[in-house]
């Protein structure tokens, strides 16, 4: 599985002194980036990281500024822009039951009540009151992809989940699934 996750990414510098602007992907980012914290910040596509430890961070809008220990000039941290905040998935809050990370329901299998696939989840939306998964079904042969369903994450649809066996079970609403 995962043993780093991703949960934001330096978008530009700020100011001169060191800080960075972070863009959060995460819903737990005052967590995240509490002063003390140590995180993991890799340059993608390349395996190159580093660990640094938050020294001052701070909520503005839908970003955070933050400046890392030893981060004390613009010239440092110019070359760290796009690259990711990782922490380890070690350090995940335990969530509530009935709610799951992202990155556990990716990949899960989506069963019809019949017991047929319908495909795998692909990405998890959220376009408003609730999260909305695209399933994508599979080709056996592999040469095409199939057409994406949009399962919303609603009790009236989705019946089971086990996360451990990577299977979710979903009882379609009339018009969902052509």
């Amino acid at each position: 599985m995962y043993s780093y996750l991703k949960v934001g990414t330096i978008v530009n510098t700020h100011g001169i002194r060191g800080e960075v602007k972070i863009l959060p992907s995460t819903d737990f980012a005052d967590e995240r980036f509490r002063v003390g914290n140590t995180l993991r910040i890799e340059q993608p596509g390349t395996g190159k990281f580093e660990d640094v430890t938050v020294k001052y961070a701070r909520d503005q809008k839908t970003n955070y500024i933050v400046q890392f220990e030893g981060w004390t000039d613009i010239n440092q941290v110019i070359p760290y822009k796009g690259w990711q905040i990782l922490i380890p998935v070690k350090e995940l809050s335990e969530l509530p039951e009935g709610e799951f990370y992202i990155f556990q329901l990716v990949g899960c299998e989506v069963f019809m009540p019949d017991g047929s696939l319908l495909g795998k989840i692909t990405q998890v939306l959220h376009p408003g009151a609730n999260d909305v998964w695209e399933v994508q079904g599979e080709d056996p042969s592999g040469k095409k992809k199939l057409k994406s369903h949009y399962i919303p994450y609603i009790d009236d649809v989705v019946k089971k989940i086990d996360i451990g066996l990577r299977r979710i079970e979903i009882e379609p609403i009339e018009g969902l699934i052509e």
